[in-house]
């Protein structure tokens, strides 16, 4: 019986960083690719996420500086931006590709098919790559309240004079930062012990006092517990420890992670298996538990960054076209939060290496203060903290706070990726003056 032709050789739902790339490299090994998506080319980051928060990040400090920046200047150098890096770019580049773009939310049929619209479309294979959504916790009341998430502060025309944001990641410190930078009144609500709770204590410690410093208000150890608003107020009744107070301000912004929206494209209907927090499963060459339907980037389990999910359509484009087929491995995955100062790290943080009870486990710290080109750059805040095994001198992890932590950062990386000892680095040459003779002293000072 001669086998159904399909409308696609790969069909890939989502067109952000993973999905571009598993496309067009579907495409470059003649497969007939088409590529769905309802919101705009490019995805989540250069759109809502990254690049916008990357430019109000920079015009925010302007501002700081006292330079005439207004936010509507700011939101409108963040619309210039985009349109570079979106747009006409990324169609042309579809065009030239031969991929065809459908326009709409993908929702499966069965293992083979998707109906967008109207129109049902089928394939041989698919990569789902739609990426998540923010997740809304359930605090009585802030449904009913209301809320806003970042993408809506990337749109805002006008400023709130207060703001409480519930969160105390990557997401909520920059926007802390953002807003602040122009003049709104910041209120953070952290659940955790400490912001940016996955770094290193010390990393966190900086950026909480350099935060406090600027004027944000920061509670940690605290949790939302009822929300209402009254004659335009928005009002937090907040738990921290024993005591119970309630906080106001005129928004509320919901940063506390993100959800999978797997669930919303009917994926089940494919067959394709989901973890308990809604997330898809995949194996080592990211196929999910359907052989033919792989996934990347933040829909599926795993760390969810803009250059994670580039590396994974990357690989996920590979297996698709290769019977050679490429693992993926995050256990050198250099990552950054853009606050100020910058905080970068990579792989495992101390507490983690003497929990796995593998390593025997050395630290080497080195600050800012006392280098040429953090004093001349003004306060010299920042340190690197280096993790290693003593054993074989391999690095385990680092993190860095300070200006240009996320740059300085890829040196440990590519240490940790080549199997260079953290010895390789402090008996190397570096250039003076620059932050990364930082990294040299932390590991010339390891014990």
């Amino acid at each position: 019986m001669q086998e159904r032709r399909h409308d696609f050789d790969v069909l890939v739902i989502g067109a952000g960083s993973a999905g571009f790339s598993a496309a067009l490299a579907a495409s470059q090994a003649g497969m007939r690719v088409g590529i769905i998506e309802r919101g705009a080319l490019g995805g989540e980051c250069p759109n809502r996420a990254c690049v916008p928060t990357k430019v109000l990040l920079q015009a925010s400090r302007l501002k700081s500086l006292g330079s005439a920046m207004s936010w509507k200047k700011a939101i409108g150098q963040t619309d210039s931006v985009k349109r570079v890096l979106t747009g006409n770019r990324l169609t042309s580049l579809l065009e030239k590709s031969g991929i065809v773009f459908l326009k709409g939310l993908a929702r499966f049929a069965d293992p083979h098919s998707v109906v967008v619209g109207s129109h049902e479309w089928t394939a041989s294979k698919f990569v789902i790559a739609g990426g998540t959504e923010t997740a809304i916790p359930e605090i009585p009341g802030l449904k009913e309240t209301g809320f806003l998430t970042y993408a809506d502060i990337v749109s805002l025309k006008v400023l709130p004079k207060s703001i409480l944001i519930l969160g105390g990641g990557p997401v909520a410190i920059e926007f802390a930062e953002i807003l602040n930078g122009f003049g709104v009144k910041v209120t953070l609500i952290q659940y955790a012990d400490r912001v940016l709770e996955r770094e290193e204590p010390e990393v966190s410690a900086v950026i909480e006092e350099a935060l406090r410093a600027k004027g944000v208000i920061i509670y940690t150890g605290a949790a939302a517990q009822i929300v209402a608003r009254a004659k335009g107020i928005a009002k937090i009744l907040v738990r921290q420890g024993r005591m119970e107070f309630e906080l106001s301000a005129e928004k509320i912004l919901v940063a506390t992670g993100k959800r999978s929206l797997a669930a919303e494209m009917m994926v089940e209907r494919a067959g394709v298996e989901l973890d308990p927090r809604g997330y898809i499963k995949t194996d080592k060459f990211l196929r999910t538990s359907v052989p033919h339907i792989f996934a990347a980037g933040d829909v599926k389990a795993g760390p969810q960054f803009t250059h994670v999910a580039t590396l994974d359509g990357e690989i996920v484009g590979q297996n698709l076209t290769h019977k050679n087929l490429r693992a993926i491995s995050y256990e050198v995955m250099p990552r950054a939060t853009f606050c100020s100062p910058e905080v970068a790290s990579v792989g495992k943080t101390e507490e983690q290496a003497r929990a796995s009870g593998k390593y025997k486990v050395g630290v080497g710290r080195a600050f800012f203060a006392g280098f040429g080109k953090a004093l001349t750059h003004g306060d010299g805040i920042g340190l690197v903290k280096v993790v290693v095994d003593l054993k074989t001198g391999k690095i385990l992890g680092a993190g860095i706070v300070g200006e240009d932590a996320s740059e300085m950062i890829h040196e440990l990386a590519l240490a940790m990726q080549v199997g260079a000892t953290y010895e390789d680095i402090a008996n190397m040459m570096h250039v003076y003056p620059t932050g990364s003779e930082t990294v040299k002293m932390a590991c010339v000072n390891v014990e």
